[in-house]
C-alpha cells in the first residue's frame, strides 16, 4: 500500500466518524410530533380545511350511491344484471385511471379540476336514477366510477404538490380519517332509510307517482332511483357552493406548493416543525 493510499483511507475513516457523530447529534422526532406535524398540514391553512370539509359533506351523498346499484338493478332485473353493472363499474375505474396515467391531471387550478370532476360526477349519479332501464344504469355506474377516479387522482396530485414528501403519509392518513368519517353515516342510516322511505312514495297510487313518477317512473325500486336523482342534484349544489367559497375558489393561488424535503429537514433542526410558508393562511 503506497503513502497516498493510507493517507485517503485515513481521510475516508475521519470523515466517517464526523457523519456517525452528526447523525447522533440528529434529535429524532417522537411519532406523536410527527402526527402533529401531519395534523397541522392538515387543519393549517384554511384552504386544506375548506377541502376537507367538501369532501365531509360529498361523502354524505356519494356513498349509499355506490352502495345501491345493486339493489337498484334488483328492483326489476336478476343477479346477473347486477353483475354486469358491477363489471361495468371497474370499467369505469379503468378508464378513469388510464386517463389519469396518460393526462396525469391540470399542471395548475388542480382543485378547481377536483370540482369540476365533482360535477361530472353529480350528473352521472342523477343519470344513474331517471330510468329503470339496464343501459341507462350502465352508463351512469360507469361514468360515477371513471369522474371519482379521475377526483381521486387529482387530489392525490394536490396532497403530493403542496405537502413536503416527509409528510405524505400521515396527511394522506389524517385526510383520509377526517374525508371518510361521514362514511358510516351513508353506509349505515343514508342508504337504507333513505331507500324505505322513498320507495313506498313512488310505488303505484303513492303520494309521489302522479308527480315525480311521471318523470322517472313508479314501481318496486323507483324510490332508489329518486333516491339517486336527489344525492346527484345534491352532489351538484354542493360543488356549486364549494366554488363560490374563497377558501376553494382562490386555493390553487394562495396555497403555495411545498418548499424542498431538505429545507422542510434544516428547519426541523432550527426547531421548526413545519415550514411557515406553507402552513400560514394567505393575507
Amino acid at each position: 500500500m503506497t503513502s497516498s493510499d493510507a493517507l485517503s483511507d485515513a481521510k475516508q475513516e475521519l470523515m466517517a466518524r464526523r457523519l456517525r457523530r452528526g447523525a447522533a447529534a440528529v434529535p429524532r422526532r417522537t411519532v406523536p410530533a410527527e402526527i402533529l406535524g401531519g395534523l397541522r398540514y392538515s387543519l393549517g391553512h384554511r384552504g386544506f380545511v375548506g377541502m376537507l370539509l367538501f369532501f365531509v359533506v360529498l361523502n354524505v351523498f356519494l356513498s349509499p350511491l355506490l352502495l345501491m346499484f345493486g339493489p337498484l338493478v334488483l328492483s326489476f332485473a336478476g343477479l346477473p344484471d347486477v353483475g354486469r353493472i358491477s363489471f361495468l363499474a371497474g370499467v369505469g375505474t379503468f378508464a378513469g385511471a388510464l386517463i389519469m396515467i396518460v393526462w396525469g391531471g391540470p399542471r395548475r387550478l388542480r382543485l378547481r379540476g377536483v370540482l369540476l370532476c365533482t360535477l361530472a360526477l353529480g350528473v352521472f349519479c342523477l343519470l344513474t336514477g331517471v330510468r329503470a332501464d339496464l343501459a341507462v344504469i350502465a352508463v351512469g355506474v360507469c361514468g360515477m366510477t371513471a369522474w371519482l377516479t379521475l377526483l381521486n387522482g387529482i387530489y392525490a396530485t394536490i396532497v403530493q404538490v403542496k405537502v413536503p414528501q416527509r409528510f405524505h403519509g400521515r396527511v394522506f392518513a389524517m385526510n383520509t380519517l377526517i374525508a371518510w368519517s361521514t362514511l358510516p353515516i351513508g353506509f349505515g342510516l343514508v342508504a337504507p332509510y333513505a331507500a324505505s322511505v322513498l320507495d313506498p312514495l313512488l310505488l303505484d297510487g303513492g303520494p309521489l307517482a302522479p308527480t315525480v313518477g311521471a318523470l322517472i317512473g313508479t314501481g318496486p325500486g323507483r324510490g332508489i332511483g329518486f333516491m339517486y336523482v336527489l344525492f346527484g342534484v345534491a352532489i351538484l349544489a354542493v360543488t356549486l357552493i364549494a366554488m363560490r367559497i374563497p377558501a376553494l375558489a382562490r386555493f390553487d393561488h394562495e396555497v403555495p406548493d411545498a418548499i424542498a424535503d431538505d429545507l422542510v429537514g434544516v428547519q426541523a433542526l432550527r426547531g421548526s416543525t413545519t415550514p411557515k410558508t406553507t402552513t400560514e393562511a394567505a393575507p
